[in-house]
């Protein structure tokens, strides 16, 4: 039986509350195509294959994908609605649900692709600590660079965020012997979902 993939957003469990105001976000609106080509490079840059010659190279591609072909986009559209109505008193919240439901309701969505090549990947696809998938997606607070792709997991990871119409990003890698891996990561607010408050943080 093929395993079921979708968005999940973990309940809160009388945890903290998750406003719309993210300080890891924040701090790159201000000139962000610099900042985010710098944080990509640099990472990319650590992760070269030492075995070999060859220059990392990193390719920015600006494309548009047609709505269906990207996974569970409603699901993402609920919840960034949910966090609406969660904190209805935040202008900027409410300014971003806007433009994203504009967005959302085109047939085509603009993504920018980031690609790096002659690289390491990112290592330790099934480790759950100090690998540097598990710290680029699923770990904050955590500054282990090590010279792989993506080693710089403090805030360094957040700039990509400011360019999402729905602060969400797909990520994906290929490392050999360990192989291909792909997960979704998306930073909205604490919201409810059939009378469940959730976090925030989506995957």
């Amino acid at each position: 039986m093929e395993e079921e993939r979708g968005w999940y957003f973990p309940n809160n469990n009388g945890g903290e509350a998750e406003g719309f105001e993210n300080q890891g976000i924040n701090q790159f609106k201000m000139s962000p195509y610099g900042k985010l080509a710098r944080e990509i490079i640099q990472n990319s840059y650590d992760a070269k294959i030492k075995e070999t010659n060859k220059k990392v190279r990193v390719e920015f591609k600006l494309t548009k994908l047609k709505k269906e072909i990207i996974p569970n986009l409603e699901k993402i559209k609920e919840s960034i609605n949910a966090s609406a109505q969660y904190f209805p008193e935040s202008d900027r919240l409410q300014k971003f649900k806007q433009n994203a439901n504009e967005k959302l309701e085109k047939d085509t969505i603009d993504v920018l692709k980031i690609s790096d090549y002659n690289t390491t990947g990112l290592v330790g696809i099934d480790e759950r600590i100090n690998s540097a998938w598990y710290g680029l997606i699923k770990s904050s607070g955590n500054s282990t660079k090590s010279g792989v792709s993506g080693g710089s997991y403090g805030s360094g990871k957040h700039a990509a965020f400011v360019f999402s119409y729905f602060r969400t990003i797909l990520y994906g890698t290929f490392v050999e012997n360990e192989g291909y891996a792909i997960q979704g990561k998306s930073i909205l607010c604490s919201h409810k979902k059939d009378g469940v408050e959730k976090r925030g943080l989506g995957y």
